[in-house]
């Protein structure tokens, strides 16, 4: 099975909300499958295949534990198994899958296919494949017993499902409450405004207010940016979700707002100044996520509430993290986001505060790529600041504390 293509996911600078619209009921109808792995025998109605092929070697093993099936694998491990069942789809036109998952160690970095969720493959009568493959989120690391769910249109032609659970990195990974059942299609709502195009579902809105906030948002993000007429979409396609949980649903991921590499916003705000950011900034190039990030949370003006600088000078004397720690893009991911939004946002403050700063910010936005490895990074920011990493990082420290 090959991996899913990855979406570059930019989480926003903004703090978390809690709404009270619940994810998209499912119809009425029984599901189409409905997995507890209770009983010794469980795992008849399930067969194993190979997932994910990487050389001659030792299989990831399947069985039932913890109340749900276990999944695991080694370093050593080259034959990854997955767990899947098939099932009609009736007259269904959406689907929803969920289920519970819970992971032990499943550390990603370095491996080539850090995938654990779980999948959905339609076929048509004749057994071909039909559509591409579907899947749930990705869960890595340790985490207790979490539900993930995602619900998707099916693919013309289609009659049956193949429900697949898979694990192909070192570690362990338990599912449970395995659920499929027909769903309602999103009820998109749509107006146009301005530089956007809105989308929100039924019993949601974008009010005026906001819809103005979002128009200053533009045009502060256009000024700094130094982007004419021609340089700047015709219409951003923003979609407001009620809340996470239906967000995750609906797009696979369950933070509060990211920017598909199309130019989409997708937030649970009706105003995201840090999204429309990522989106205007592309003709500056894509740089990895310490420049990235800080320059929409530097425009967006501030970090949970308090002034970008004010915030981050909370954290010199007690959560500081080095600039040479946040180099590479999945690193600086991994660390805690109210810490590394926060000392991105100051590191670009303070260097548009230098001499030639925003024309240095513009160059090194452009220097290396979201991908580039932690030591290209080092040598683009060196190359374009002038001095070394860690006295960058003690000059920004410095700046922040005789604030």
């Amino acid at each position: 099975m090959a991996r899913l293509a990855s979406v570059l996911v930019l989480a926003a600078a903004v703090a978390c909300h809690r709404s009270r619209t619940s994810p998209p009921a499912a119809t009425s109808a029984p599901p189409l499958l409905a997995e507890s792995f209770d009983g010794a025998r469980a795992l008849d109605a399930w067969k194993e295949v190979d997932g994910a092929v990487d050389g001659d070697g030792p299989s990831s093993t399947v069985a039932l534990d913890d109340g749900g099936v276990r999944l695991e694998g080694g370093a050593g491990t080259h034959h990854w198994r997955a767990l899947e069942r098939t099932t009609a789809l009736g007259g269904a036109t959406w689907l929803r899958v969920s289920a519970r998952t819970r992971t032990d160690g499943l550390a990603p970095d370095g491996v080539h296919r850090p995938n654990c969720y779980v999948y959905l493959r339609f076929t048509d009568p004749s057994g071909k494949r039909a559509g591409e493959l579907a899947a749930t989120r990705t869960v890595l690391g340790t985490t207790p017993w979490t539900p993930v769910a995602r619900r998707f249109p099916i693919p013309a032609g289609a009659t049956n499902v193949t429900v697949g659970l898979f694990l192909s990195l070192p570690g362990r990974a338990w599912f449970d409450d395995v659920r499929l059942e027909a769903a309602p299609a999103p009820d998109w709502h749509e107006a146009s405004v301005g530089h956007y195009r809105y989308h929100w579902l039924g019993g949601d809105s974008v009010p005026d207010d906001a819809r103005a906030y979002d128009a200053e948002s533009f045009r502060i993000a256009t000024e700094f940016l130094g982007l004419d007429a021609a340089s700047v979409p015709a219409a951003v396609d923003y979609f407001k979700y009620p809340d996470r949980a239906i967000k995750e649903e609906l797009m696979g991921d369950p933070g509060n707002a990211f920017t598909l590499p199309d130019g989409t916003m997708h937030s649970i705000f009706a105003t995201d100044r840090h999204e429309i950011v990522h989106v205007l900034a592309r003709p500056w190039g894509l740089p990895p996520a310490l420049v990235l990030e800080g320059l929409a949370v530097y425009l967006s003006g501030a970090w949970q509430g308090k002034p970008v600088a004010t915030y981050a000078k909370g954290l010199v004397d007690g959560g500081w993290i080095a600039l040479a720690d946040l180099l590479d893009s999945n690193a600086f991911r991994a660390k805690p986001d109210l810490a590394t939004y926060a000392i991105a946002g100051a590191l670009v403050e303070w260097m548009v505060a230098q001499p030639d700063g925003k024309a240095r910010l513009r160059a090194l936005y452009g220097k290396v790529g979201y991908s580039a490895s932690a030591a290209d990074s080092r040598r683009a920011m060196e190359a374009i600041l002038g001095d070394t990493v860690e006295r960058t990082d003690a000059k920004l420290r410095d700046w922040l504390r005789a604030r």
